[in-house]
């Protein structure tokens, strides 16, 4: 008796699992019908949404660039603007970096110089081809073109014409320099750059700051004692230029000026291009006629 009640107690069990099984599948079959697309389609129409409020970023960002390049922004502020990017990537090689440079300084003298802000721009340009620093005072109107030995000063009005060039070497007083004013003032900024050149190559010495203070003055030293030979020469003998070329003690002086050098000019009679006892032929060179 006990044995049947538990078989039927086990069939009860069986159908009541066997129904909530049918009843599970077909809940499985009612959502495997049609309502299973609604979050797909939610899910597009979401991304829908996100296409086209990027597209209008970027139409918004495309009207703000034309709106800027219509605005037709002024050399300086772009070349600013380069300069500024170019020194604030520090991961560029030197070789692009140097490219770069290239390529503004360039266009830089295609550039007509007719405003205070694109002198000061062509004199920055020319002091960063020769290594040199440079900066303007707080009303721009003054150019400084340094280095540890020596500084140019170019003095401005407000419309970019040239007031006054002053050179001034370590420990002295900035005094100002003809031909410097000469050449700015044409705008032959190639010669310009020459004059730089000559001033960097000056102290292309050995020795530290405090040595080459001393050579510059000994050189000074020398070149007011040759300058005064030539004078009393002229004064005694009352000699021209012709004269004091071939009978000076020390020939023709032409006096040092910005970064041309001091030159002398005098005359060589064939007897003396020959060295006494060997005959051998001395070499004279454009350098050994320099100092």
């Amino acid at each position: 008796m006990r044995q049947s009640a538990f078989i039927v107690l086990r069939h009860q069990k069986r159908d009541a699992l066997t129904g909530k099984m049918a009843a599970a599948a077909s809940a499985a079959a009612l959502r495997s019908g049609s309502p299973v697309r609604e979050p797909a389609l939610d899910r597009v129409k979401v991304e829908e949404g996100t296409e086209s409020e990027k597209q209008s970023r970027v139409s918004a960002l495309l009207e703000r660039l034309h709106a800027k390049h219509n605005a037709s922004r002024p050399w300086q502020e772009t070349s600013k603007v380069v300069r500024t990017a170019m020194e604030k990537r520090g991961v560029m090689n030197s070789a692009g970096h140097q490219l770069l440079l290239n390529c503004l300084e360039t266009l830089q003298r295609a550039l007509k110089v007719s405003s205070l802000a694109s002198m000061t721009d062509r004199l920055e340009s020319i002091a960063r081809q020769n290594m040199l620093g440079s900066h303007l005072s707080p009303s721009e109107t003054e150019c400084y073109i340094t280095s540890d030995m020596f500084y140019v000063e170019v003095q401005l009005d407000t419309m970019g014409q040239l007031i006054d060039v002053k050179v001034a070497h370590h420990g002295e007083n900035p005094a100002s320099c003809p031909e410097l004013i000469q050449h700015l003032r044409e705008k032959n900024f190639e010669e310009f750059s020459k004059h730089l050149k000559g001033l960097v190559n000056l102290y292309k010495l050995p020795g530290d700051n405090k040595l080459k203070t001393k050579m510059y003055l000994a050189l000074q030293s020398l070149e007011l004692d040759l300058t005064k030979m030539m004078h009393m020469f002229r004064i005694a003998t009352k000699a021209n230029t012709v004269e004091t070329i071939l009978h000076g003690s020390v020939g023709l002086l032409t006096p040092r000026s910005g970064g041309h050098l001091l030159s002398l000019q005098c005359y060589v009679s064939p007897y003396d291009i020959f060295e006494e006892g060997t005959g051998a032929q001395l070499n004279f060179t454009d350098t050994t006629s320099e100092l």
